[in-house]
């Protein structure tokens, strides 16, 4: 997505892969993703998606979970979809946290990680996955304890609905400002 505003970088994905008209054209006419061109592209081909401010919230109806990323569901994702894919993605990021150890990352790989489990843990908490997204966030904050959007989001995933269960979805708005940049002028 961030790439799409450079000189010709449309074009080209478009010369390499006509399918890519649709999506494209959505995101010059309205500035991102948008949901009928995502669905229509994955009933014709698998449509992986990495979460960051560039996908819009409205689209984590027809996403799930998909290993690393996530996949675009053709018909929508039911909340068994998400779960199922949530169960696999959390095997995948345990295994990478395994992987990784306990020596200490360069500050890169750190940064890469912590933004990833954060995108993960918003996905899940908009999702009503709380115990998913703690997965997500206590890790981050095991990379990065003092940071305070990411402590907020974890007292917030702990805070009782008004049921008095923590249970469901949580409002993410006030912590989707973590390592944000403007979006690209498509014009």
């Amino acid at each position: 997505m961030p790439l799409l505003p450079y000189p010709g970088m449309a074009e080209r994905l478009i010369a390499e892969d006509e399918t890519l008209r649709a999506l494209i054209a959505g995101v010059r006419l309205h500035g991102e993703l948008q949901l009928p061109d995502l669905q229509s592209l994955a009933s014709e081909r698998p449509v992986l998606v990495e979460l960051d401010p560039h996908v819009p919230v409205r689209l984590h109806e027809t996403l799930v979970p998909r290993g690393m990323y996530h996949a675009v569901l053709a018909d929508g994702a039911t909340p068994a979809d998400q779960r199922e894919g949530a169960a696999v993605e959390n095997t995948v990021w345990t295994r990478l946290r395994r992987l990784l150890g306990e020596a200490p990352l360069d500050g890169e790989t750190e940064r890469q990680l912590v933004w990833r489990e954060y995108q993960r843990a918003l996905f899940h908490a908009d999702a009503g996955q709380r115990d998913d997204a703690l997965l997500a966030v206590k890790y981050a904050m095991q990379l990065q304890p003092d940071d305070e959007l990411l402590q907020g989001l974890f007292e917030a995933l702990l805070t009782p609905n008004e049921d008095g269960e923590r249970s469901g979805p949580i409002d993410t708005a006030p912590f989707r400002t973590y390592g944000e940049t403007p979006s690209p002028d498509l014009d």
